[in-house]
């Protein structure tokens, strides 16, 4: 499964490899602005979940894996949503298959 999606300024992509009790997937966040600076204050937001929060962050590649067994698995006709939170900015997008 593939879901993609997309705001101003950041990427989104969830892979996972299902089963009927168990996923194993991995999204990935790519910062699309030019930057070498570190990225401040990092958090996102998924399905209105805090899953990752840094204060400094070097580079624009945001990787999060993810697994569970014995659980309800991702429906991917239904959108993940994003929210992006970062240098006081904040970007909310959806991942859709």
């Amino acid at each position: 499964m593939s879901l993609i999606g997309e705001s101003d300024s950041w990427s989104g992509e969830y892979t996972a490899n299902i089963s009927a009790h168990r996923e194993d997937g991995k999204y990935v966040f790519s910062y699309k602005n030019e930057t070498d600076e570190e990225l401040k204050n990092i958090e996102i937001t998924i399905n209105e979940k805090l899953v990752r929060k840094e204060s400094d962050y070097k580079g624009k590649i945001i990787e999060i894996s993810t697994g569970c067994a014995g659980c309800a698995v991702t429906d991917d006709t239904l959108p993940i949503k994003v929210k992006m939170n970062w240098d006081d900015k904040e970007e909310t997008f959806y991942l859709k298959s």
